[in-house]
């Protein structure tokens, strides 16, 4: 493994730079994925946590289907909100991890852990969307609006 780094190292900047950005690519795409499928199997249990993830996507598809600017603002800016909520949940998990690792050293990795989900989670409140065809959106918003409706009435 020593031998790789030296390796990398011994390679021009330019290289050792889009070598660095591919992987920080390749760990966004590979936590996003994994987010959303531990999403799907775990939320199963916590219909609340579900609701407020279908909010946020119904949030960004009626912000990017609204007729003016007004409502895309106000549609960002409470995406943005969730997803500073997220970054303050994941600090709070760093500073409690740290504070509790005295006591017992796991409690650090499990603190960096969790704010590595909630960091996802907030990386996940602001994506963009895959289609920006207007009559796509519109579809996958109503099934959002059902699936977040059927969610409420079986609560």
């Amino acid at each position: 493994m020593t031998s790789l780094v030296d390796q990398i190292l011994e390679w021009p900047v330019i290289i050792q730079g889009a070598l660095g950005s591919g992987v920080f690519w390749l760990i966004l795409l590979l936590g996003d994925k994994l987010i959303k499928f531990s999403s799907k199997h775990t939320l199963a249990f916590s219909k609340k946590q579900r609701i407020e993830l279908l909010g946020s996507e119904i949030l960004r598809y009626k912000g990017l289907l609204a007729p003016g600017m007004e409502a895309a603002t106000l549609s960002t800016v409470g995406l943005i909100y969730e997803a500073v909520k997220y970054i303050s949940w994941a600090l709070s998990a760093i500073t409690l991890g740290l504070l509790l690792s005295e006591i017992l050293g796991v409690f650090s990795t499990i603190g960096y852990l969790v704010a590595i989900y909630y960091l996802f989670l907030a990386a996940h409140a602001v994506r963009d969307i895959k289609s920006s065809d207007p009559e796509i959106m519109k579809s996958h918003l109503a099934a959002l609006e059902a699936k977040r409706d059927s969610l409420k009435q079986s609560a």
